[in-house]
């Protein structure tokens, strides 16, 4: 070391943010199963990010647009990344849960969907009457 350099002290400090990127789709969870009607169904919704990864900065509320006879929320809040809400059907039919692009989220892919099929469930009783001949 050169002798001009002896007896400094030289420190420096960075800090570095790397932030990934941002969400790329909502997609939805959940479906593709079969219910008794009458019977909760929770619908998770998640926030991913090109490489599947959860973006767990985003946060938003998206509305939803729920099929046939079965209730549910009108939206689904996200809050880092991760969003779940319950739909429920007391009618025999399958149902379509889907996101609403309202034009406020500009590329982000809200193209999932949800489908459950609600069915009779068990019988809970026999009735038997005599009929008169």
């Amino acid at each position: 070391m050169d002798s001009f350099l002896t007896g400094l002290n030289i420190s420096s400090t960075a800090t570095v943010n790397i932030d990934g990127p941002n969400a790329a789709s909502i997609v939805l969870l959940g479906g593709g199963i079969t219910q008794v009607i009458g019977t909760q169904t929770l619908i998770t919704a998640q926030a991913l990010d090109q490489f599947g990864n959860v973006d767990s900065g985003f946060t938003a509320n998206i509305d939803l647009l729920i099929s046939g006879n079965a209730t549910g929320p009108v939206a689904v809040s996200i809050v880092s990344g991760v969003g779940s809400f319950q739909v429920n059907d007391s009618v025999v039919e399958d149902i379509t849960i889907s996101l609403v692009d309202n034009g406020t989220f500009g590329a982000l892919d809200l193209s999932s969907s949800a489908i459950i099929s609600y069915v009779s469930g068990p019988a809970t009783a026999l009735i038997l009457s005599s009929v008169n001949p």
